[in-house]
This record gives structure tokens, C-alpha cells and sequence, in this order.
């Protein structure tokens, strides 16, 4: 394919909203909201407690929301967090990738794959999330105890 025809496959309406968010991330951070977060978790937060919370949270907003702007917002949280406890970043960042994928697949807002499906298709929100329930929550748990499991290798 020549360069002028890959232009017109090319969806501006994405690249635009990424980019946004990426400037919203980029305010968030300048106007000190990642740091105030930051204190308030790490003052009432308990270590072993953080990576439920992270598993939770980024498994429940992206199946609201689009799961790439919900991992441009928890990552530089959860680094800024870890930063201030004194913990390996993997199991973390690896509890938002994983954990915002299996989340985003629970609806058809969760990510653009199944705004195109569901578009597409004129599925019904609740019938989506009612067919797939059970094999998305198997596969949460076990994802999520996995890095449980290497998290608690890691700290001894």
C-alpha cells in the first residue's frame, strides 16, 4: 500500500481522543492532582492492600470507560504510588494492563473493538454483558491471582 492510500484507513477521530486524554493526563499532572492522590493512598493505604485496589479500580472504569484512557490515567498514579512505598513497579503496571483489558471486554463502551461490534451489531448492552459474565470473571481471577501470587514472591 503507498503512503497517500494508508492516509485514508487512518480514523482522525481516534487519534484525536487519545491525544486528548493524553493532554488531560498531562494537566492532571502539572496542576498536582496525581500528587494529592498519591497522599491520600499512601496515608490510608496499607502495601498488601494497593494491589487489590489497583486490580479493582482499573478492572471497574474500564468497563465504563475506554480502557486505554483508564491505563493513561492509573499508570502515572500507581507509579507515583509505588514510588512513595518503596515497591517494584511489574506486578502493578501488570495489574493495570491486565486488569483494564479483561475489564474494558465486560461492555461495549469498554473499548473500541466493541463499540465497532456492538455498533455493528445492534447488541444490546445488558445481553453483552449477561452472554460473557462468567468466562470474563474466571479469567479476572485468575489473571489477578497470578500477579497476587508474584507479588507476594517478590516481597520476601
Amino acid at each position: 500500500m503507498r503512503a497517500e492510500n494508508a492516509l485514508h484507513f487512518i480514523y482522525f477521530g481516534t487519534v484525536v481522543l487519545l491525544f486528548s486524554m493524553m493532554l488531560v493526563v498531562s494537566y492532571l499532572h502539572l496542576a498536582g492532582f496525581f500528587d494529592w492522590v498519591t497522599e491520600l493512598v499512601v496515608t490510608r493505604l496499607k502495601p498488601y492492600h494497593l494491589l487489590p485496589s489497583v486490580i479493582f479500580l482499573s478492572g471497574l472504569l474500564s468497563a465504563f470507560f475506554v480502557n486505554d484512557i483508564i491505563c493513561l490515567v492509573m499508570v502515572p498514579f500507581v507509579l507515583k504510588v509505588i514510588g512513595r512505598m518503596g515497591i517494584k513497579p511489574i506486578p502493578y503496571l501488570l495489574a493495570v494492563a491486565t486488569a483494564s483489558n479483561i475489564g474494558s471486554s465486560a461492555t461495549i463502551t469498554g473499548n473500541p473493538q466493541n463499540i465497532l461490534i456492538g455498533s455493528c451489531s445492534q447488541l444490546n448492552t445488558c445481553v453483552n454483558v449477561g452472554r460473557n459474565i462468567g468466562a470474563r470473571m474466571k479469567s479476572h481471577i485468575v489473571s489477578e491471582l497470578l500477579k497476587f501470587l508474584w507479588a507476594s514472591n517478590e516481597r520476601r
